[in-house]
C-alpha cells in the first residue's frame, strides 16, 4: 500500500497548486489541471516531471483543447511537438498589418 508521501503531484512546484491540497489531487482525475498549471506556470523541473507522469498524446490531447494559452506556451508546445498552431482551440492568428482606418 502506498503512503501519502508517494503522491508524485506532491513533487510539483509549490506555486502551481498554492489553492489547491495536493495530496488530495489525483493523476487521473485531476489531468487537465496539472497540465494546464504546469504549461502555463511550470518551470523546467515540473516540465521534465510532466512528461514522466503523462505520455505525449495524453499532453497533446489536453493541450490543443485547453480555451486559453499564452501565445509563448502555445508557440513552444506547436514546436516540441510537432503540430500546426491552427490544431489548438485557442490559437487565433493575427493580423500582420493593422488597418489603417481603424487605428
Amino acid at each position: 500500500m502506498k503512503c501519502k508521501s508517494d503522491n508524485p503531484i506532491l513533487r510539483f512546484s509549490p506555486h502551481l497548486f498554492w489553492d489547491m491540497d495536493k495530496s488530495k489531487m489525483d493523476l487521473n482525475t485531476s489531468k487537465k489541471q496539472i497540465i494546464h498549471q504546469v504549461v502555463e506556470y511550470g518551470q523546467l523541473d515540473d516540465w521534465n516531471l510532466l512528461r514522466a507522469l503523462y505520455t505525449s498524446d495524453e499532453i497533446i490531447a489536453v493541450v490543443t483543447h485547453l480555451p486559453s494559452l499564452d501565445v509563448v506556451t502555445l508557440s513552444f508546445l506547436a514546436h516540441y511537438y510537432h503540430l500546426d498552431k491552427n490544431q489548438f482551440r485557442c490559437y487565433k492568428p493575427n493580423a500582420s498589418a493593422t488597418d489603417f482606418w481603424k487605428s
